[in-house]
């Protein structure tokens, strides 16, 4: 997909998504149901509130298309922004499989801000940053948190934020952890938050390129690639 395409089609998002995100807002004022289903990612009562409200804050800006602008302008004004290179696209189809969301995708390797002494790379609505050269595995990761803004919007960044400084971070919990995300009423909330979704999606992929797992997932075994990614991910919804 070409800037110009891009930015052609970023702009009709605006109008695109905005029904669905009059829905999340509705949704987002019931806030029992929201307590509910994040009950396992945001455990003290005053961070829920906190949390709650910072994310109505997103979720109206969105109703004016932030995000969109800013994929808009990242496009214009930062060169080093471009599509996934051909291996990349690529490398996510294998995996994944071929979904239109990928050919949306930026990629800056040479991003300044937010990467190299705290981060490796970090995902803003459609662009991957980073500062050098993605290795496939931190690429499959970072596509991950695309897929959670095509979902969720802009509140994937909060709960990953939140996730990292007072959650349960990266750690998913190995196969124990996937036990307890599968019963049924757990499957009904957002069990996982977005770093833990990402760091269990990386472990599939590293064990599909016959590889070990990264530390919380050293107990996966390769038969456990039957825990397909799409269960968690739900990628034939997006577009």
């Amino acid at each position: 997909m070409t800037n110009l395409q891009f930015i052609g089609r970023r702009f009709f998002d605006i109008f695109r998504f905005f029904p669905k995100r009059v829905e999340r807002i509705f949704f987002h004022f019931w806030f029992f149901r929201y307590v509910k289903k994040v009950s396992n990612q945001i455990t003290r009562p005053l961070h829920l509130v906190i949390i709650w409200s910072l994310e109505l804050l997103i979720l109206v800006a969105e109703l004016f298309g932030i995000g969109e602008i800013y994929d808009i302008a990242i496009t214009l004004f930062k060169r080093s922004a471009g599509p996934l290179s051909s291996s990349q696209l690529q490398e996510a189809i294998r995996f994944y499989g071929d979904h239109p969301i990928f050919r949306k995708v930026r990629i800056d390797e040479q991003a300044k801000i937010g990467t190299g002494k705290w981060s490796t790379a970090y995902v803003s609505c459609f662009t991957i940053n980073t500062g050098a050269p993605i290795a496939k595995e931190v690429l499959i990761h970072e596509l991950v948190h695309v897929i959670q803004y095509r979902k969720y919007g802009l509140r994937y960044m909060t709960r990953a934020i939140y996730g990292q400084q007072w959650g349960k971070g990266y750690n998913y919990g190995g196969i124990q952890g996937l036990l307890a995300w599968q019963t049924p009423t757990n499957q009904e909330k957002y069990f996982f938050n977005p770093e833990q979704e990402a760091e269990f999606i990386t472990d599939l992929y590293l064990l599909s390129q016959k590889k070990e797992p990264g530390y919380f997932g050293r107990d996966l075994l390769v038969s456990d690639m039957d825990l397909e990614p799409d269960k968690v991910l739900q990628l034939n919804d997006l577009g």
